[in-house]
């Protein structure tokens, strides 16, 4: 019910599982482990047709059910579960100012992080004037790095840069940025 997909990733961690009764079973052994192939005991778990797991363990998880009918054990079922709550590594986004644009105001984004488990699956970038309220919540937009601040919104803002994992778990990450000082032309003001 829960982890419906066997190669999705999810990030919950209470896999709740379901199956048919075909006409005849009276029993159900089954066990969720991280091994492929485990062929659950010949003790009947359940009569039921669905069973949960609180707090499985992340990573690859496999439940496996076997059925009873006229008191004969049948073959095994083994289904996948992939559970991943943690979000992305921790990163810290970094700014570089071209220095040859710096009159026309172009500055990149760079960002990178990892996930051990499902993997990144894409990034997303907010900008916001530092000056707002914190009430205000920026729009945030898909992106790759690096990521080129648009000329609009420069000057003393804060990025803040979002890494999805591929179960949807969020890492947010900031990095202000303060304008250079302007260069100057060499040419005396009058």
């Amino acid at each position: 019910e829960t982890h419906p997909f066997p190669d999705k990733w999810y990030n919950n961690d209470t896999p709740v599982l379901s199956w048919q009764k075909p006409p005849g079973i009276t029993d159900f052994s089954y066990v969720l482990d991280d091994k492929p192939f485990t062929i659950p005991d010949n003790i009947g778990e359940t009569k039921e047709t669905t069973v949960s797991f609180p707090d499985a363990n992340e990573g690859l998880q496999y439940f496996h059910l076997k059925p009873m009918k006229n008191g004969i054990w049948g073959g095994t079922t083994h289904f996948l579960i992939k559970i991943d709550t943690t979000p992305p590594i921790e990163f810290q986004p970094s700014i570089e100012v071209l220095t040859a644009a710096v009159i026309s105001h172009k500055a990149l984004i760079s960002f990178f992080t990892t996930d051990a488990l499902s993997g990144v699956d894409h990034y997303e970038v907010g900008v916001i004037k530092k000056s707002d309220p914190v009430s205000i919540s920026p729009v945030f937009l898909e992106a790759t790095s690096p990521y080129q601040l648009p000329t609009s919104v420069y000057g003393d803002v804060r990025v803040i840069v979002r890494a999805f994992d591929k179960a949807g778990n969020v890492r947010d990450e900031m990095v202000d940025v303060t304008p250079p000082p302007l260069v100057s032309s060499g040419i005396p003001d009058e």
